[in-house]
This record gives C-alpha cells, structure tokens and sequence, in this order.
C-alpha cells in the first residue's frame, strides 16, 4: 500500500453553530479558549488592523474589572496605521455586537529583553461589563506531530475554530502545518490544547502557516505585566480529542482488472462533535495487485474518498481467477466539546 492512503485532511469547523446549539456553556468556552477568544480593533489616523485576542486575567475591582488580554505584538504597527507612538493607538476589544471595550495604546505592554522575540503584547482595558472569564492557561504545548485548535475570527466578524498538528516546536514556539484561507483577524488568536491555552499567533509563518508563540516562553512577561497573575490551569478538560474507527464499504475488483474511482462514506457524530482529521486504509485486501486509496476532502459528516485496485493476475493454469476485494476503514479525529 502507498503513503498516499495516509494523507490527513483538515477541517475548518464553524464554531459559533455548536455555540448557538446550547452545547457550549461560558465557562465551557472559556475552557476550550473559544469563549475568551475576542476579536480586537487597532486603530490609527490611516486605518484599522483587525486580530483577535485572548483574556488571560481579571482584576475585579468595586464598580469596574480590569482585564488583561494576550496577542500579538504585530499588530500594534504605528507608523502603518499613520501614527508616531503607539501611545497614540485606539484599541477597540469587541465582544459582541453590544459591548466593546476601548482603551488606548499607553495600555498596551510589551516585553523586552529574551522575550522580545516572541511577537506577544498584553492590552490592559478596564470596564464595567463583569461576564467575562480568563482561559485557563496550558504550560505544556502539544509534541511534534500534536493536535490542537486554534479560535480566530474572521473578516466578517465570526468565529471559527481551526484544527492544527504541530509541524515545529522549540521551547519559544511551536509552528502548525495549516494555513487558513483567510488570514484577516489570525494574528493573536489563541492556540489551546484539552487543558487551556498554550500560546498565541503571533505571526504567519511561510505559506502561510501560524506561528505559536507560547506561554510558557512569556511566563517571566506575563507576571511582571499582570499583578496577581499566576498559570491557572484547567481542572477538567475543555474538549477532548477521540480517535475513531468507521467502517466503509467492501470495494471489489475482477480478476486481471483495474477499476478507480471515488466515494463517500458518512460519519455520524453528535451535535456537539466535530471531526477534524481523517485516514483512509484498505483492511483485509484479498486477490489485489495493487490497492491505494486517499482522503479528499472531510465535509460536515462526509468523507469523500478515491481509490485504485488491481486484481491479481490469471494463473498460469486452468483455473478459477479469484475476485479481487479490501473493506475501507476510515480514521477520524473528532473533537468533541463539553455539554451544558
């Protein structure tokens, strides 16, 4: 069998769907870094830079909180936003179509020394609007080869999670191996594996993949920046990742023949399930020259899938020549997000 039938397909899952289903709750969304993922405005006299950012602490006060929020340091590009200093920037951190909470650049914190490398900045805002809840933050960022997910939000102001395996990890970053197809708003989303939020995007990379920068690289930043602030982890999982087997169909082949083609096999899942990753395999091929099959594409509930088989050659005597078949079996990641 080739390498092919390995190929891995991603999904970009609309996350606001699970979210308007009653599945995900606030404190659950702040587990799985969704619900404290927000889009932020920069705003300058020649224009606006749009990102996303996420609460990593609060400081309640009498009548007010006073929130911190973690991104990336790139999107705070004075002179391209027609400024002098970044003191002079608007900062505009949108949490839904009522409520936005302003502040001003001489809020916006960066660090210095070791840590400047890492693109991060932290947005200091105070409000009176108390529904906000920090993300547990997750010290420990995936392994090479690693799953996690990503919330960002878009052009058009909607949230969407990505799902991501790790390509490159170093002690200061981890970069992933997928590239949205809309850039617009990715930079300071943050990346968050089952216990909280490791890191955030703090650039993209070449071809266009994010470039993580983690948490745990900014934790001397991070405690100088925020008073009080300590890693609070997430004591039960905020999604979890399962790996699931699907049985497909038994695809057959005549005898000396070569048949391709393509199909589609359903997966079920619950509401509150996406499936994110899939493999494709040929399990218990019989009287087969040649067996390949390749993952398409991962669509909603649908695996559309391509095959090519060979049946054996005639033998070299009178004698029946065997039929030649495999059963497809399908691997699938699925995240599966908590209930209310």
């Amino acid at each position: 069998m080739s390498s092919g039938k390995r190929f891995a397909i991603y999904l970009i899952a609309l996350a606001g769907v699970l979210a308007a289903a009653g599945f995900v709750s606030a404190s659950d969304e702040a587990k799985t870094g969704e619900g404290a993922a927000l889009r932020v405005q920069i705003i300058g006299r020649a224009g606006t830079t749009e990102g996303t950012c996420v609460l990593v602490h609060q400081e309640r006060r009498e009548h007010d909180v006073v929130y911190y929020f973690l991104t990336s340091s790139h999107l705070f590009d004075a002179g391209a936003l027609g400024e002098s200093r970044t003191v002079s920037l608007r900062i505009r951190v949108i949490v839904d179509d009522a409520t936005v909470i302003e502040t001003s650049g001489d809020n916006v914190l960066f660090p210095g020394g070791i840590e400047e490398g890492l693109g991060l900045a932290i947005v200091k805002a105070v409000s009176t609007n108390t529904s906000l809840a920090p993300t547990p933050v997750a010290m420990d960022p995936p392994d090479a080869g690693g799953v996690f997910v990503i919330w960002r939000h878009q052009g058009d102001g909607s949230k969407t999670m990505l799902t991501e395996r790790v390509r490159f990890r170093s002690t200061r970053l981890v970069v992933g191996d997928h590239a949205p197809a809309d850039a617009n708003g990715f930079l300071g989303s943050p990346a968050a594996v089952e216990g909280g939020v490791f890191g955030v995007v703090s650039e993209v990379g070449s071809g266009g993949a994010p470039v993580i920068a983690l948490v745990s690289a900014a934790r001397g930043f991070l405690a100088r920046a925020i008073p009080g602030w300590t890693p609070t982890a997430s004591t039960t999982p905020g999604f979890r990742l399962e790996q699931r087997l699907v049985q497909g169909p038994l695809l057959q082949v005549a005898c000396d023949a070569l048949k391709a083609g393509e199909i589609e096999v359903p997966i079920a899942l619950a509401p509150r399930e996406t499936a994110v990753w899939a493999t494709a395999d040929f399990t218990d091929p019989r009287a087969l020259r040649l067996g390949d099959i390749t993952v398409l594409s991962l669509q909603d509930e649908l695996v559309k899938l391509r095959f090519t088989m060979m049946g054996v050659q005639p033998p070299p005597f009178p004698a029946p020549c065997p039929q030649g078949q495999a059963l497809v079996t399908i691997g699938v990641n699925v995240v599966v997000l908590p209930r209310r």
